[in-house]
């Protein structure tokens, strides 16, 4: 990296936690689907295109524009569309 602020700017982009706070601050702390907020429902994060088993730890999957913000009951149900596409596609 060409400096400290360069190599912090890649290391959040790639590191869950970081990308995490990027997209719940860039889709207003609501979900994406149903417009809940914080207290309504806890407030998660959905890997668009699933992480499938690549775990939490630093990796381009991580970047904030794979990551939505969702309730925990639009998360399940997104998360079970995953899963039932990936069964269906092996």
């Amino acid at each position: 990296w060409c400096s400290n602020s360069c190599y912090a700017a890649d290391f959040r982009q790639h590191h869950y936690a970081s990308s995490r706070e990027i997209a719940l601050r860039r889709d207003g702390m609501s979900c994406v689907k149903c417009g809940a907020k914080p207290g309504y429902y806890e407030l998660e994060t959905n890997h668009i295109e699933p992480r499938v088993g690549r775990g939490y730890l630093v990796g381009c999957w991580n970047h904030s524009a794979n990551l939505e913000t969702l309730c925990k009951p639009c998360h399940r149900e997104i998360t079970r569309a995953q899963v039932a596409a990936r069964k269906a596609s092996a």
